[in-house]
Parts: C-alpha cells; sequence; structure tokens
C-alpha cells in the first residue's frame, strides 16, 4: 500500500523520552515507520512509571533514550534508530532537525519547544506539537503546507487564556490519550490522508471528556524566520508566561495517598505541632519556607498545605516562578477543605 510504503520510508525525530514520547514512540513503531530519531538525556525514574508504560521499575535509573530504543526493537527489529542524548540547542538543534522529515514535540517543556518550532520553520520540517496541561492534552501540527507555526497560535488571545489557567493534577493516562492523537497526525501527514490538525488546537479534558477544537491564523512574520534566537532560556523569549500556579483538590490528595503514590507533603501553617514529620511530609512555617528551599525535592508532586489555602498558593506561584521550581502544587481550600470533603481532622501520610 502506498500509505505503507511511506511510513517505511520516512525518517521521525521525537524529541523527548517521557510520559507524552513513551506512547508516540511505541505507536509509531508500530505502525511501520522507518527511521526514528530520539532526544533525551533524561533517565528513568519511579515515580514517573504510571505515564510511561514503555519502561520497567527494574530500568530505574538508566538513560530513558537508550532503554526505549531497546523497547522498540522488540516491537519491530528492522526500525532503524538514532539516539541523540544531550538536549538540543542554537548549536545542534537545525543540523538535526534537518535530517528528519517530521519533527514530534514531547518535551512538554514550553521555552523548548519554541526552541523545536524556529528550527522547523528555517529548515522547511512540519512539526506536531503535544503538552500536558492536566487534566487537559493538547494537540496542533505546525509549519505544515503553509499553516501557522507555534508563536502564531501563542497568538490568539483565546488560547494564551488557556495556558495562563491554573494547572491541576491529571491521571496518567492522559499521557496516553494526547500521545495516540499526536501519531494519529503524524501518520496523516506522511501517509498524505486525511484532514491535518493544522491552524487548529485540539484540547482534551481526561476528567470532563470534553474536547475544543480553537482555531488560530498564520502570521507572516512567524512563518520566515531564518535565524533562531539568541536565547531561549530568559523570560522575554516568550510571548507570554504560563500560569506558575497549580492546585490539588482535597479528594484527589486523598486518593494518591491512598495509592501510595511518590509525593511531598509541606505543612506550612503555623503553630502546628505536626508530629508526622519524615522527609516527604515536613512541617515548615510559610516564613521559613523560601529560606528551606533546598530541602524541597525537584523530581516529584510538592503539595503545600496551608489553613485556607491562600498563603500555600502564594508561595507555590513564587517557589514556581522565581526559584526553578516547576512541581510545586497547592491543597486547594487548605486544610479547612481538607476537613470538610474527606470527613478527616488529620492529614496522615507514611513515609516510605
Amino acid at each position: 500500500m502506498p500509505g505503507q510504503e511511506a511510513l517505511l520510508k520516512s525518517k521521525i525525530l521525537v524529541v523527548g523520552a517521557g510520559s507524552l514520547a513513551s506512547p508516540v514512540l511505541s505507536y509509531l513503531t508500530s505502525t511501520g515507520i522507518g527511521s526514528i530519531g530520539i532526544v533525551s538525556d533524561e533517565t528513568i525514574r519511579k515515580e514517573g512509571l504510571p505515564a510511561q508504560p514503555l519502561y520497567f521499575s527494574n530500568d530505574e535509573g538508566k538513560p530513558m533514550a537508550k532503554i526505549a530504543a531497546r523497547q522498540l526493537r522488540e516491537i519491530n527489529p528492522d526500525i532503524n534508530i538514532t539516539l541523540y542524548e544531550k538536549v538540543l540547542d542554537n548549536a545542534t538543534v537545525i543540523s538535526t532537525v534537518a535530517q528528519y522529515d517530521l519533527i514530534i514535540d514531547c518535551g512538554n517543556n514550553l521555552r523548548k519547544s519554541y526552541l523545536i518550532n524556529d528550527a522547523c520553520v528555517i529548515t522547511g520540517k512540519p512539526m506536531v506539537y503535544g503538552a500536558l496541561f492536566h487534566p487537559k492534552g493538547h494537540i496542533s501540527v505546525f509549519n505544515y503546507k503553509g499553516s501557522g507555526t507555534l508563536r502564531c497560535m501563542l497568538a490568539q488571545p483565546e488560547i494564551v487564556q488557556i495556558y495562563q489557567q491554573e494547572l491541576t493534577p491529571g491521571l496518567a493516562v492522559l499521557s496516553a490519550i494526547t500521545g495516540s492523537l499526536m501519531v494519529n497526525e503524524a501518520v496523516k501527514i506522511i501517509s498524505e490522508i486525511g484532514t491535518v490538525l493544522q491552524n487548529k488546537l485540539l484540547t482534551i479534558n481526561s476528567f470532563s471528556n470534553q474536547q475544543e477544537l480553537i482555531p488560530f491564523s498564520p502570521i507572516s512574520a512567524n512563518q520566515t524566520l531564518t535565524s533562531l534566537h539568541d536565547s531561549y532560556v530568559n523570560d522575554s523569549d516568550s510571548e507570554f508566561q504560563p500560569s506558575t500556579l497549580r492546585a490539588i483538590k482535597p479528594k484527589l490528595l486523598q486518593l494518591k495517598m491512598k495509592y501510595n503514590e511518590t509525593l511531598q507533603l509541606i505543612d506550612i501553617r503555623n503553630n502546628v505541632n505536626n508530629e508526622n514529620t519524615s522527609w516527604n511530609f515536613l512541617h515548615i512555617s510559610e516564613n521559613e519556607l523560601l529560606e528551606r528551599s533546598a530541602d524541597i525535592h525537584q523530581d516529584i508532586m510538592v503539595i503545600l498545605i496551608s489553613e485556607t489555602g491562600e498563603s500555600a498558593k502564594r508561595l507555590c506561584s513564587i517557589l514556581n516562578q522565581k526559584y526553578g521550581f516547576d512541581n510545586i502544587y497547592y491543597l486547594e481550600g487548605g486544610f479547612e477543605q481538607w476537613q470538610k470533603e474527606t470527613n478527616s481532622s488529620k492529614i496522615i501520610y507514611e513515609s516510605f
């Protein structure tokens, strides 16, 4: 079949090897893609496994890219895989992207997405974009047959508002839902079938099952870039700042604790004598929290608990925006709401 032949001859670069990339890589391999490049310098962490079915618990600490390649060759021994075990930067992104027919951005990092987007525009490569903004997954296609780019999409006020909304934790299955739809777009592009998701952002809410298709218009200045920005690190490189607020409802926290998800809880209420103290359940007063930021974990979900939620909300934003964290949540409604929703006068989280 012509479509299958096109897939076999295609070369696709997947940026990332984590939650989004796990289903993307699996489905690309199963559909018969001939060559895949994997960009990742990450290692496998146990707490990430619920959303990364490509890996197993005995792979903890090993390089994601290498283990992913091993697993993909089990699915299809004939697939050609190239590993890039360093993050793409200004010096490497153009030459790397230029070698592939299609780029799939699974990094879930907006600043890195800008870099990849600009490289795709300069080299004339289409880009499938996906991101997790729990409880929503986002999917779009950029730079395809004259379509708009990431910068065009994020110039649309309605879409900017979505990206600035407060985030909440979601279910691990959202990665699979979003990733499978990203592969669907990739297959349509390579095979030249169906209607491609260009000039539109598809959002999927895993809690409500609602989908929304939001159009955006191409902007010629964003489609004619000839060089990369000098830096993609500073805040000024982004057209807007995504929300730094991440909230979790008491019932969802209770569920995560029940199933022993790896968390760190920090009770910031003043004058509270909490005997249940360990590395993953700390009591640090709100006045001391910023000074003790070294005690805060950086690679698991951290939840701040205050009396009404307001102090925790303020410190959540500060830590995520100014202290380099991206994993800080606050308990919505605070301890008062916890008592109402759970009928419990205590939060008990045993260390392990």
